[in-house]
């Protein structure tokens, strides 16, 4: 069974934000300071804490991985490396279904937003998931102008529309029973989406549900094409 955190259901679909990506400015040296303390004094029963530097343009200098107790995680990075290195940059990403109830992630992300610097801290992405409760294999995503990929994993298969996982605007439609090991068949539609994009600007994608009850009616004459 999936864990929602404050989903939206209608007609049938469950709406929801899959994962998060963070970024916050702070104030001062002196806020970094405590928020590098709090990190290295997590009591080590209730999670696995993985630290390494980064080295290359884009990436963070310091970045952490919260393995939490349950099986889940979240990942922290500090000083996007750029022309120098900017100390009081910080990015966050998380997977609300997973963590958002965990006193160690809310302890990090509470810190986070209480010293942040307001009109610079935003949300940079997040994926917005639309799970639809029918067979992958009957589900087709569209083509259109974007970058079209897919990638096969035995009887099973992904479709992807984008350059990659990171990039605003990016489709993925896959078999969310085999990903989750569940026991119910489930589709998701998954889409990284900018929040400061207004709404008619989203270039939604397409996707056809083959009903194999509607295609066995006499009254309805189609190709194999079709």
């Amino acid at each position: 069974m999936i864990y929602y955190y404050h989903p939206i259901t209608e007609d049938n679909l469950t709406i929801s934000i899959d994962n998060i990506v963070l970024d916050i400015w702070i104030a001062n040296s002196f806020v970094r300071d405590m928020i590098e303390e709090k990190i290295t004094c997590l009591p080590r029963n209730d999670v696995e804490l993985i630290a390494w530097e980064g080295g290359k343009p884009g990436t963070f200098r310091q970045q952490y991985l919260f393995k939490l107790e349950n099986g889940t995680s979240f990942w922290l990075g500090h000083g996007l490396i750029g022309t120098g290195i900017a100390v009081e940059r910080y990015r966050l990403e998380f997977n609300p279904h997973k963590v958002a109830g965990n006193p160690i992630f809310k302890t990090i992300h509470e810190l986070l937003v209480r010293h942040a610097r307001k009109p610079l801290s935003r949300i940079a992405r997040f994926d917005l998931a639309i799970d639809i409760p029918v067979d992958r294999a009957k589900c087709f995503l569209v083509k259109d102008r974007r970058l079209y990929i897919e990638r096969r994993h035995g009887v099973e298969y992904t479709q992807y529309l984008g350059a990659k996982s990171s990039t605003i605007g990016r489709v993925k439609l896959y078999n969310k029973t085999a990903e989750a090991k569940l026991d119910y068949l489930l589709t998701r539609l998954e889409l990284t989406l900018d929040p400061a994009m207004p709404y008619e600007d989203i270039n939604f994608p397409v996707v056809y549900y083959l009903n194999s009850a509607s295609m066995a009616d006499e009254k309805v004459k189609v190709t194999e094409t079709e």
